[in-house]
């Protein structure tokens, strides 16, 4: 009948609901890099038995990656020991983890494995270039 319906899955919806009704609008969380997948060639240049996790391409200097100590070609594997395969997985939990609170990143710096506190920071919409 060419309606076009859209679905927010309810697990979403009751994480943002207590934030939404504190404070009256969402926060989402960020750390500052610019990320990739791990592809099979990098992994095992990065010392990886398998290619999963997400690799810090960039870290934006004084944001909250950078003030943690993340640096670019590391891999982080997991975020508070949850699993981390790929970019999506990073992208959601940071997003929904709470402006202010420090999370541990599981990560691969040089062949060797880490874990490095970082306080998520407030993501902030872009402003518009001036014309």
């Amino acid at each position: 009948n060419g309606s076009i319906g859209f679905a927010i899955p309810i697990n979403l919806v009751k994480g943002l609901l207590p934030q939404f009704v504190e404070k009256g609008k969402i926060e989402w969380g960020w750390l500052g890099v610019g990320i990739d997948e791990v592809t099979e060639e990098e992994a095992t240049k990065l010392g990886l038995k398998e290619p999963r996790g997400v690799l810090i391409r960039q870290v934006m200097a004084g944001q909250p990656a950078d003030q943690g100590g993340l640096k670019a070609m590391d891999v982080v594997l997991a975020v508070e020991g949850s699993r981390v395969d790929g970019p999506r997985d990073l992208q959601r939990i940071i997003a929904l983890t709470p402006v202010g609170k420090t999370v541990t990143l599981t990560v691969v710096r040089e062949g060797k494995e880490a874990t490095i506190p970082v306080t998520v920071g407030l993501y902030q919409e872009p402003q518009p270039r001036g014309r």
